[in-house]
């Protein structure tokens, strides 16, 4: 079963680059903290051994992102990485003086016609669930319920000629991802099983995405939303000067049709979801770095006080294949060594792969959900080649 350990290092000997080596020792052993209580949780569900294989996932993926970081030059790639990202999507948007005064324009008029202002204060919101197992249970229940409601905005959309590029699926969080963030993010340092309470700060269980190609037609498909459903908050992102990383959109939070279960809304503009591919595994690693109450990453703040120089105003290219973030590029898998064992895909060294690893080798994660099938689904020999299920993703 994979574990979390201390890293074996000497914080002292690495310079510069010190104090984020020591967020790592730090994290590994804030993980440990909550080893105990989490153990505890799960020997008390009914289906701990699903819960179990949730938790090894969730450690197995930690211990991934950490490894590679643990190597100065790939800790200073990363860093490097931050920076380019963060140019590549400022040069698609914020460099863009025309496209900012069309996102002005129509937020301007957004902002007189509906609240989006007033939501924009509310607090962070709260599901009403009473246990993480209860959630993992509800939320696929409320999918159908979501994705007609989620219908309807379309259908008002299109009687309002508001273009949208990418129509909205729902889709739940994969089960490890969630196992993770409730117990190791929200519920991060808890010693006692009665203290962990992280699935109610969980607000994107459910959630989707809308992408347009003019501002216009997303802020009046804000309008839409706000109009048909009870909106919880917003955070806008095309409005700051600074954005850290350098990705923009609009947020909603509401609650799941029929639930108090907290979903998420998410409204994307072209120009800057086509590079958002590249941003996903640069993400998931500067989520090790985040400080306790969410607000400062430091990864980031160290990329951007020691890096912005060396990189200068670099940015990716779509045309260039290569020209990739260096960190994050995508294992290659060779397709005639993959073979199923325990209806499991495995590598030529035994290593497990899911398709969502193969899917991101292959740049098309966001196309994942349609190829789900459920499992029980399909004759015997499709199932065991073509098996996704929802808690691997």
């Amino acid at each position: 079963k994979p574990r979390l350990t201390r890293p074996s290092f000497n914080v002292k000997t690495f310079g510069g680059l010190a104090p984020l080596l020591q967020m790592i020792d730090d994290h590994a052993q804030l993980l440990k903290q909550s080893e105990g209580a989490i153990n505890e949780f799960i020997a008390k569900q009914e289906e701990k051994h699903i819960l179990q294989d949730a938790k090894n996932t969730a450690l197995e993926t930690e211990r991934k992102l950490i490894e590679p970081l643990l190597q100065v030059d790939n800790l200073s790639t990363f860093l490097k990485d931050i920076i380019i990202l963060e140019n590549t999507f400022n040069s698609a948007y914020m460099n863009n003086m025309e496209q900012r005064q069309r996102q002005q324009k129509a937020r301007g008029i957004c902002s007189v016609r509906t609240n989006i202002r007033g939501y924009e204060k509310n607090p962070k919101p709260l599901s009403v669930v009473p246990s993480f197992t209860v959630l993992l249970a509800a939320a696929p229940v409320y999918i159908d319920a979501f994705n007609k409601w989620m219908e309807k905005v379309v259908s008002q959309c299109q009687a309002q000629n508001i273009a949208i590029v990418h129509k909205p699926v729902v889709q739940t969080k994969k089960i490890a991802r969630a196992f993770y963030k409730a117990f190791y993010v929200y519920g991060r340092g808890a010693k006692h099983v009665d203290d962990i309470d992280g699935c109610i700060q969980m607000t994107d269980m459910l959630r989707c995405s809308l992408v347009f190609d003019d501002f216009d037609c997303l802020y009046r498909c804000y309008a839409v939303i706000e109009k048909l459903g009870v909106i919880l908050r917003v955070k806008d992102r095309f409005v700051p000067d600074s954005v850290p990383f350098g990705y923009r959109d609009l947020m909603i939070n509401v609650y799941a049709p029929d639930s108090k279960i907290v979903a998420e809304i998410q409204l994307h503009h072209e120009l800057i979801y086509q590079h958002k591919e590249k941003s996903h595994d640069i993400y998931k690693t500067a989520r090790l770095f985040q400080d306790e109450d969410g607000k400062l990453n430091m990864a980031y703040a160290y990329a951007d006080q020691n890096f912005r120089s060396v990189v200068g105003n670099k940015i990716y290219h779509e045309d260039n294949k290569e020209d990739a973030p260096l960190y994050t590029r995508a294992p290659t898998y060779d397709l005639s060594q993959l073979r199923v064992k325990n209806n499991r895909i495995v590598n030529a060294d035994g290593t497990q792969l899911t398709y969502a690893d193969l899917f991101d080798a292959w740049h098309l994660s966001e196309h994942l959900h349609a190829f789900v099938i459920e499992p029980g689904y399909g004759k015997k020999d499709e199932y065991a080649h073509f098996r996704i299920i929802n808690e691997i993703g």
